[in-house]
């Protein structure tokens, strides 16, 4: 059971995203004409949060989406593990529907749709998922990215001063920006931003400068596979050892939890 989740939220988008075309407003109005006009729900629907979809232990994905229009894409596909930053702006069709644009970083924005239902979106990976109206089902997490001292208030844009680069200033914001949006340990978050091209002593620098409470993200990691799917005491601490947390912080951790 080890990385079932893994970092849990960051998955298959970036593949999709990547080999996904670029969907137009229209396009999405075509495919959506024959729906009728859009329940409170969807006309209010609120995209900030953390969505998952899980197929296998070697297929799954997820996105985490914060107030500031900042979001992350991690997740595996066929076992090979992936992810990244995106940005994403909020739109609305005709029918009163909203829907919100992805945007990976110089790939083809893809677009996630809202629901009858608050707990859910709707992805879609190509043109012909539009046209065929087969879309990807995602489901909110029970856990909510706020319940974390680090808050997305502090995500700021880093300037360079003496005693810091900019290396350093941007893997510090990318640290910031992840923890807002879903739980890491401190090894985990240095391997992440070690994945995004961060040097070893710029990730360092980040994941020592963010302000992170280690416990409590061993909480929120908890809490999180615990939405997703049952764990014995034993295998949640298996699984939490595995994501590098401590045997201080796991304990924390199902303290809270069992």
């Amino acid at each position: 059971m080890k990385k079932i989740i893994g970092l849990l939220i960051l998955l298959v988008l970036i593949v999709t995203v990547a080999s996904a075309g670029c969907v137009s407003n229209s396009e999405l109005e075509d495919a959506d004409d024959e729906l009728p006009p859009a329940s409170y729900i969807e006309q209010n629907f609120d995209f900030v949060g953390t969505w998952v979809y899980f197929v296998d232990d070697d297929n799954k994905m997820g996105l985490g989406l914060n107030k500031n229009g900042e979001g992350i894409i991690i997740g595996e596909a066929s076992g090979e593990a992936f992810g990244g930053e995106i940005t994403w702006t909020e739109e609305m069709l005709s029918n009163g529907r909203k829907y919100c644009l992805l945007d990976a970083g110089g790939g083809p924005t893809t677009y996630v749709l809202s629901s009858t239902d608050n707990n859910r979106i709707l992805y879609f990976q190509t043109l012909e998922d539009v046209d065929n109206w087969t879309p990807i089902i995602l489901t909110r997490s029970e856990v909510t990215p706020t319940a974390t001292k680090v808050t997305t208030t502090a995500v700021k844009t880093p300037t360079a001063t003496k005693s810091t680069t900019i290396g350093q200033d941007n893997a510090l914001r990318a640290a910031i920006n992840y923890l807002s949006i879903m739980p890491f340990s401190y090894s985990g978050l240095v391997e992440q931003l070690e994945y995004e091209g961060y040097t070893h002593s710029q990730a360092i620098y980040g994941a020592d400068n963010c302000g992170a409470d280690w416990y409590v993200q061993a909480a929120r990691h908890a809490e999180q596979y615990l939405s997703i799917m049952p764990f014995s005491r034993d295998g949640l601490y298996d699984q939490l050892e595995y994501e590098g947390y401590t045997a201080a912080q796991i304990n924390y951790a199902l303290s809270k939890v069992y």
